[in-house]
């Protein structure tokens, strides 16, 4: 996998948060990022496991992966790029199908999981999860 400086620094600078306990207040770009998206990943997780999906959690990064087998979800094809092509059209909730990073012989290993990305504006991770919790509802 091909791993992006600027992932290679949220990843960083959320070692060291949890090493140092937090107490370390330096201020620079890369410790605000990395608190901020694992903000966001805490609060998209918790939107997602309030539904009875199953959050997967980086450990540092802007993705985090979300399991929607617990929904019991049916899609005729690609289960993944249909129920990302649902939740983006009907519920305006764009997420990436996890079978779009496997080959042909593989994309079974994908399972039910989506890929989210966390890297939002504090609004748009606000809307996401209200948009999430309503899935429970809408089924």
């Amino acid at each position: 996998a091909v791993v992006s400086t600027q992932s290679r620094g949220i990843a960083r600078e959320t070692r060291l948060r949890r090493q140092t306990g937090g107490e370390d207040q330096e201020c620079c770009y890369g410790r605000w990022l990395s608190q901020t998206v694992e903000g966001n990943v805490r609060r998209v997780a918790a939107a997602f496991s309030d539904i009875g999906c199953v959050p997967i959690l980086p450990d540092g990064g802007f993705f985090m992966v979300v399991d929607t087998a617990p929904m019991g979800w049916s899609f005729p094809g690609d289960y993944g790029v249909e129920c990302a092509r649902w939740l983006t059209v009907e519920w305006k909730l764009a997420l990436l199908p996890l079978s779009a990073f496997y080959g042909a012989r593989n994309k079974g290993l994908a399972g039910k999981c989506l890929r989210v990305c966390c890297a939002k504006s504090e609004n748009t991770i606000e809307r996401a999860c209200h948009i999430i919790r309503s899935l429970r509802k809408g089924m």
